[in-house]
């Protein structure tokens, strides 16, 4: 509402995950079993604020129905580690981030993991 009234203000933080800009879903293809590194520390934020990274499971978004686990989710790179027997099924990861800006804001990029056999 600031940029509207004055044109200057907050504004969102950009998500760059594993140098990949944008706001595009990101598809990941690993076979289960593996680990997977998913890096946000190139993210930004326009106005140079501060920001602070939290990772985590739509469970409800994937067919994949039993826990995942993401380490360090509360870091720009974190490492998920693709369950044995998900092949065949989905789970998405959600990266966010949040500025430290008057009227904090917050950005999200989506990670679709679909685990394949070789």
């Amino acid at each position: 509402m600031d940029w509207a009234k004055d044109g200057s203000g907050n504004r969102n933080p950009i998500v760059v995950i594993n140098e990949n800009p944008g706001m595009d879903i990101i598809t990941k293809t690993p076979q289960p079993g593996a680990s997977v590194v998913l890096d946000a520390s190139a993210s930004t934020d326009p106005d140079g604020d501060s920001l602070t990274f939290n990772w985590w499971i739509v469970a409800e978004a994937g067919t994949y129905t039993q826990d995942v686990i993401i380490s360090n989710n509360k870091t720009s790179r974190v490492e998920v580690n693709i369950p044995s027997n998900s092949a065949g099924k989905t789970f998405h990861v959600i990266c966010e981030l949040t500025d430290n800006g008057t009227h904090e804001l917050s950005a999200y990029r989506r990670i679709i993991f679909e685990p394949r056999t070789p």
